[in-house]
């Protein structure tokens, strides 16, 4: 039975560890009560859980701990998808998809800082979340489903944590460090990372890292090269990749630590942009792209954890921190002559331009500061417990947008007729700002109260999270270039909601736990959503909603999990309702001014706009499951099944994954292991556009379900103390597939490439060497 004792001040364990890797058993148990794998135990060093953590999490909540990270060789998002149920990479936007959701309705947090997702909502540069080595977390906790939580969002959030020295230096070391090699045959990369920890005297620890890799493009299922647009292989690229962090902690007294951190990343690409080229645009060779993802940290902390269990106050903390990350995507291109310009001599109607040079930097950057506060401690006696939760957090961001861009096009006299259809010079727009500058503040107050009874048997959670925001808009700079610049548009916004949820279990045993919440989310919105203006009145407007609501969440959860030393897993079963979600290129209405000015002939190829959805309903399943045959032969499993449709219009979601599961069959030993996981999906049959429509031509693609295979094994020989080498072979069976996310949307409008472009990579190998001391 779980005595009342047991509650946690920090609720997210290492049950997604067990779960996955099959590994609770009666050997090697963690300072924190959770296990390590065989596999893990000849180099495994690193920490898993550094907060109190006795009792279970709700099944929605997992951890995938350092030694996951490492021996299922994760590198980067995707990889992570497939040892958490419900999350995955929508490649199409670069965002992580959590339940049916992605972009920023995802809330991403690294050591308790927001890494933003970033969008432009006009030329296509989005993302930043690429800005994280994942060779560099100790831990990475997820948490799905609306709710009050501390860090909750509209459907979830994804806490990234980094090492510390505490990792490095296990067993009362003064100094340790981490080494590790890897190539990976998806993008053809060889890289290094490193972390070095010290004691600095008694009180004070160090830790450094380093990280570079290099590579090329991430690979597909496409075999047509060349020039244009019938080529499906990915356009060819070289990338390096660097990041450094450092970390300094001091022990003011037994309980009480100072802080100090800094991180930097950096992450160059090259483009070779072969679709564009030996076009009417574009000839061979004359097209190029350079891409930059930045991203940098400053924080500084406080920490207090009582020295006593349970205390009253049994921890507090604030941390201060600065951040910004940055986007930026530079064209540099020689366009040929518009073969229009040659129909009449002369060109009177301006046809030929551009030509020649051409160039364009398009970026996106968001800065600002922020400060977390925390709380929690303990009440009560053997009949009824408490553990108390509060928290607040504060943060002051600026958007920035602007596109600078070099070419020939002329200035088109006013009343010019197009006669032969659009110049293209009527559709660039550069030298400006689509979105003016924006000043954000968001913050949140955050409480909770758990009630523990019948000597811990019985759990109940109120909790209370407000949530208020602000954006303003300025006028000016790189937005007084802007051809629409409506300044009407761009008011002050602000709003604010209070979200309440309730969690109640019950531990009907040391190994039955049974869960259930309901509770609210929140998502203000951005500042392209409030205030895009991009187009021209001579044909098109793209622009955003200074009128829009703040997207709003209610949901459900039940889960159910047997944590037992042979076969165990969880099982959650949830439904979601989502009011005023924001939809993007949705026509503006007969009560909007800009459709007013499209019947006097300004923007005569119409007018799309940001806007509220009345309701939306995303429901499903997840569920994670293993089963230790002996001491040597294990097996698990995960599955995660999501439906989502628009009530109102009765459309699916194709933000929504199809059914997908992995079963995995592994053996171990103290030295040595192997793995095979096959990976299944159903076909993607509930679309958006299932049929073409005369509003909607073009019928969205139905991904086929598939199966692949997956080999991975590792030996850490006995002569070679904290070495171990790994290998994986991925998609063994050289699949052609595709994950259903990373297909665009159709619609209105045909997807850009052929539909084997978004396809996946067939088979590639994964290899790594670490040594840890």
């Amino acid at each position: 039975m779980i005595k009342a004792a047991s509650l946690p001040s920090y609720r997210l364990t290492v049950l997604a560890s067990l779960l996955c890797t099959g590994a609770v058993y009666a050997q090697a148990a963690t300072e924190s009560g959770s296990t390590v794998a065989p596999s893990t135990a000849a180099v495994a060093k690193l920490s898993a859980v550094h907060a109190q953590a006795e009792a279970a999490a709700p099944s929605w909540e997992t951890r995938t701990s350092a030694s996951e990270i490492t021996d299922k060789q994760v590198q980067n998002w995707s990889d992570l998808g497939r040892l958490v149920p419900g999350l995955d990479f929508n490649r199409s936007n670069s965002s992580v998809n959590m339940r049916g959701l992605d972009g920023n309705r995802v809330r991403i947090l690294e050591d308790g800082i927001p890494l933003p997702w970033l969008q432009d909502g006009s030329r296509d540069v989005k993302g930043g979340l690429e800005t994280i080595n994942f060779n560099t977390l100790s831990s990475v906790d997820v948490a799905r489903g609306a709710g009050a939580g501390n860090t909750s969002g509209l459907t979830g959030t994804v806490m990234l944590r980094g090492l510390r020295p505490d990792d490095l230096l296990a067993d009362g070391k003064d100094i340790g460090f981490l080494i590790k090699g890897t190539h990976d045959g998806l993008d053809n990369s060889i890289g290094g990372d490193t972390a070095f920890a010290a004691r600095l005297g008694a009180s004070t620890k160090m830790l450094i890292q380093y990280g570079i890799h290099t590579g090329s493009e991430v690979k597909n299922g496409g075999d047509i090269g060349g020039y244009g647009a019938t080529r499906t292989k990915m356009n060819p690229a070289d990338y390096t990749r660097k990041n450094v962090g450092l970390r300094l902690e001091h022990e003011l007294a037994p309980g009480h630590t100072l802080g100090l951190g800094a991180s930097t990343f950096r992450l160059d690409r090259d483009i070779d942009l072969m679709h564009d080229q030996n076009t009417s645009a574009f000839a061979i060779g004359n097209n190029k792209m350079t891409e930059r993802i930045s991203r940098d940290r400053i924080w500084a902390d406080y920490n207090y954890k009582s020295t006593q269990a349970y205390s009253a106050l049994d921890q507090a903390g604030v941390q201060l921190y600065w951040s910004k990350t940055r986007l930026e995507e530079n064209q540099h291109a020689f366009r040929n002559k518009d073969g229009r310009a040659f129909a009449i001599p002369g060109d009177p109607y301006k046809y030929g331009y551009p030509s020649g040079l051409y160039e364009r930097s398009n970026s996106i950057e968001q800065k600002g500061w922020g400060l977390n506060l925390n709380a929690g401690g303990y009440w009560g006696n053997a009949a009824l417990r408490g553990h108390w939760t509060v928290a607040g957090t504060f943060a002051d961001d600026t958007y920035e947008q602007y596109s600078a861009g070099v070419d020939n096009c002329p200035d088109i006299p006013a009343g010019l007729p197009a006669r032969m259809g659009p110049r293209t010079c009527d559709f660039l727009h550069s030298n400006q700002s689509d979105t003016p500058k924006v000043k954000s503040r968001d913050w949140s107050l955050f409480a909770s109260h758990a009630f523990i009874w019948n000597d811990g048997r019985f759990e109940l959670t109120p909790a209370l999270r407000y949530d208020a925001w602000s954006r303003k808009p300025q006028t000016g700079g790189g937005f007084a270039s802007n051809q629409n610049g409506y300044e009407s548009e761009l008011r002050n916004r602000s709003g604010n909601q209070a979200s309440p949820s309730l969690e109640f279990a019950w531990n009907a045993s040391d190994i039955y736990r049974f869960t259930a919440r309901y509770g609210y989310g929140y998502r203000a919105p951005t500042a392209p959503e409030l205030f895009l203006q991009y187009g021209s009145p001579a044909n098109y407007m793209r622009k955003g909603d200074p009128n829009l609501k703040a997207e709003r969440s209610r949901g459900w959860e039940l889960g159910l999990q047997a944590r037992g030393q042979v076969v165990g897993g969880s099982l959650n079963i949830f439904e979601t309702r989502y009011k005023d979600f924001i939809d993007e290129n949705v026509p503006v209405g007969p009560d909007s001014p800009f459709y007013a000015l499209r019947e006097q002939g300004l923007y005569p190829m119409g007018v799309t706009t940001y806007a509220n959805r009345d309701r939306v309903r995303i429901y499903g399943a997840e569920a994670m499951g293993y089963w230790n045959i002996n001491d040597n032969l294990y097996t698990r499993a995960t599955a995660a099944w999501t439906v989502g449709k628009d009530l109102e219009t009765g459309q699916h979601l194709n933000s929504v994954a199809p059914l997908k599961g992995t079963l995995a069959l592994g053996y171990r030993t103290p030295q040595w292991g192997a793995e095979t996981v096959w990976t299944l999906a159903a076909k993607r049959d509930k679309v958006q556009y299932p049929d073409p429509t005369a509003d909607a031509p073009n019928a969205d693609f139905k991904a086929p379900g598939y199966g692949t295979l997956d080999v991975h094994g590792w030996w850490a020989p006995a002569s070679l103390k904290g070495v171990k080498f790994q290998l994986s072979v991925v998609n063994l069976f050289d699949k052609k597939y595709w994950n259903a996310l990373n297909v665009p949307t159709a619609g209105a409008s045909a997807i850009a490439r052929p539909v084997d472009y978004y396809s996946e990579a067939g088979r590639y190998l994964r290899v790594s060497v670490i040594y840890q001391y």
